[in-house]
């Protein structure tokens, strides 16, 4: 709800926002994101009065995401900015494997809660790289791009794989 709200208003002021540097529209975002958690938490309290589970902790927490989603790589990020993690290979909505730079792999959270978010999760990375924008689905099912300086993206989608799978 906050991400679609801060997109929404993203939206709405393309042109302003068009205007200013890279640094000024992710300002701009984090008080556009600050205003519609502040506003969301509020609707909550006065509807169940639940404060507590929106410590300073889980409400940072919340924003990053947000944040990762609009100008980064979203769910994918926190995995990515673990320094120990070398590889992630996910298999569908369920399997995420990483294996970090002592040589061992473990299973992680998933990401997405179905193959078909994970489809759309990484339809919308590969469409938000600027000219370097590919797409990816079931009629393009192969992908392979440099997303950052040190990431590299490799995904397949059904019918070359049986699910959505990426490296």
């Amino acid at each position: 709800i906050i991400q679609e709200q801060v997109s929404n208003r993203l939206s709405l002021e393309e042109e302003t926002m068009s205007e200013m540097s890279v640094p000024e529209q992710q300002a701009k975002t984090q008080v556009m994101i600050d205003e519609a958690l502040s506003a969301y938490i509020s609707a909550l309290v006065d509807a169940d009065g639940d404060r507590d589970r929106w410590t300073n902790a889980y409400v940072e927490q919340v924003k990053q995401a947000v944040f990762d989603h609009i100008y980064r790589l979203g769910r994918l990020q926190p995995l990515i900015d673990t320094p120990e993690v070398e590889k992630i290979h996910i298999v569908g909505c369920d399997e995420v494997w990483l294996k970090f730079s002592d040589g061992t792999t473990q299973q992680a959270e998933s990401i997405a809660a179905t193959d078909a978010e994970l489809m759309q999760m990484i339809q919308n990375i590969a469409s938000s790289q600027g000219e370097a924008s590919r797409s990816f689905s079931t009629s393009h099912p192969d992908l392979d791009m440099d997303l950052m300086s040190f990431v590299r993206l490799a995904a397949i989608a059904p019918p070359v794989a049986l699910r959505p799978t990426l490296v």
